[in-house]
């Protein structure tokens, strides 16, 4: 069912053992935020289909209202009418914005598998209108030290956080108003660290609230 009201969304965009699941509490506290958990980037086919049948409809079309062609009708896909399809389902289905949301998203920790990472966050910016990503950063070495990633290989993890982090300042440099890189080391004991975050957001910033929930992660 569509949403009364327009939603805003919001994409935390990281990559494991980030802090990403703190944030996601942290935002969780502003009233009518509802930011999901990982969802596997199930989004991420819906950005392949579209360019696909993008790519086939710009190369195919021509003549293909002949029923002997061998793209027969691709010529009269409504591309943007397919693609809203497929992200209002992801919405409903996936996002679930509860009855008062005003900001609904997720976060999600494996956006290093996707090549045309730049392109990819174009298409969730673009179809999730109007959107905002925070891309949630750490020092690659605490990354590696971390006990999820034990007993791998430092070297790899290192060089892909910091790849990463490369990647999602570029991005930042290239669309400030709707990106905000947070570093993870700066705020994970220091609650007046996120006010600027608060500030981006548009939204009132309740040190109290946000030390609660900081204090939450340090207790269990």
């Amino acid at each position: 069912m569509m949403p009364e009201t327009p939603l805003q969304y919001l994409c935390i965009v990281t990559y494991a053992r980030s802090g990403s699941t703190l944030l996601q509490a942290i935002l969780n506290g502003i009233d009518g935020y509802c930011i999901r958990g990982e969802n596997n980037l199930a989004i991420l086919p819906l950005f392949w289909s579209s360019k696909r049948l993008a790519h086939a409809k710009t190369t195919y079309s021509e003549n293909s209202n002949c029923g002997n062609h061998p793209w027969h009708g691709i010529g009269g896909v409504d591309l943007g009418r397919y693609t809203r399809r497929l992200i209002e389902t992801f919405r409903d289905e996936v996002l679930r914005p509860p009855p008062g949301c005003r900001v609904v998203g997720f976060k999600e920790i494996r956006y290093f598998e996707e090549e045309n990472l730049a392109c990819f966050l174009d298409f969730i910016r673009c179809e999730l209108y109007p959107c905002r990503l925070i891309f949630n950063t750490r020092d690659a070495d605490a990354v590696a030290r971390s006990a999820w990633h034990a007993e791998r290989d430092s070297a790899p993890i290192i060089s892909m956080v910091r790849r990463m982090d490369q990647a999602f300042h570029a991005y930042r440099s290239e669309h400030p108003d709707d990106c905000f890189v947070l570093d993870y080391d700066m705020y994970k004991n220091d609650p007046m660290a996120l006010e600027p975050l608060f500030t981006f957001l548009g939204e009132s910033f309740d040190v109290q609230a946000v030390s609660n929930v900081l204090m939450h992660r340090l207790t269990h």
